[in-house]
């Protein structure tokens, strides 16, 4: 089982690091966790709960594991992890979108599994290890929790030589708000709600809302596949989409353009969370 709390063997440049933190923002994390916990098995419930302590959720240490890149975190006021600053290259896989990429070139672009699709199933292997301890499970689930998250955040796993789109700016001009510049990537981070958006929201009733576009949509082939295959799929769009959109507007980004985003990062947050229900429901079976 690969140690979670010690120094990995190969450190990655911060410079090269691609995504900033919380991708969805907190929110959307916090949203993936929820969707995943309603729709676990009785067994998949109970499993998770003698891994959590009581009163713990996955909604609560869904964002830990971006807090831990540059400081410690008492995760959920429930168990301690020291800074990890070299866990984040965990949290995405550069896919050059000038290349025509299948995932058996994944390996080309991380190195010493040091990339999201490999470390989503390193920690799926130490959840569900049975030399792994409380503490070793824990922490396990919150990168699991965490990092479907990220996988389904489409500039987490690709790259136009602009670090996951860190590197392009755009400039944001909404209805009724200022206008102002931030990164594409920041951007998609936090494509489901602006900062005002989110002071009016209220977290149980955007859940409902999820549920039910789940209940209204055929969902049966969001589980024939697998982890490699649904970073690919956030690949395919950032190629397709996102970085046309951008060349095409001139990093210019306008309120219509952020209603049909929106619509398609709220189905990536359901995907994220019915998907990683489905994991751990096949783990804890």
């Amino acid at each position: 089982m690969k140690p979670i709390n010690l120094i990995l063997s190969s450190l990655i440049s911060l410079n090269l690091l691609c995504p900033s933190a919380f991708a969805w923002g907190k929110f959307g994390h916090q949203a993936v966790g929820k969707i995943a916990e309603n729709h676990l098995t009785e067994n998949a419930r109970k499993k998770i709960n003698e891994i959590l302590d009581p009163g713990v959720s996955m909604s609560d240490i869904s964002t830990c594991p971006d807090v831990i890149k540059k400081d410690s975190v008492y995760c959920a006021n429930s168990f301690e992890i020291p800074k990890e600053s070299e866990t984040s290259s965990w949290h995405f896989i550069n896919l050059p979108v000038n290349q025509n990429i299948d995932i058996p070139m994944f390996k080309n672009f991380c190195k010493n599994s040091n990339c999201i699709t490999e470390e989503l199933k390193i920690n799926l292997n130490n959840l569900k290890s049975p030399d792994a301890n409380k503490y070793q499970k824990e922490i396990a689930l919150m990168f699991v929790v965490h990092l479907m998250g990220d996988l389904h955040q489409p500039l987490h796993c690709a790259n136009d030589h602009d670090k996951g789109g860190n590197g392009k700016s755009v400039k944001i001009i909404w209805e009724n708000d200022n206008e102002k510049k931030v990164s594409l990537h920041h951007l998609w981070d936090n494509i489901i709600f602006t900062d005002s958006e989110l002071k009016k929201l209220n977290f149980d009733d955007f859940i409902k809302e999820r549920e039910q576009e789940i209940d209204n949509l055929n969902t049966s082939d969001w589980f024939t596949t697998s982890i490699d295959d649904w970073a690919l799929e956030s690949y395919s769009f950032s190629k397709a989409t996102i970085y046309p959109e951008y060349y095409k507007t001139s990093g210019k980004i306008t309120n219509v353009y952020k209603r049909s985003m929106q619509k398609v990062a709220f189905l990536q947050i359901e995907k994220a969370g019915f998907r990683l229900a489905k994991l751990l429901n096949e783990i804890f079976f």
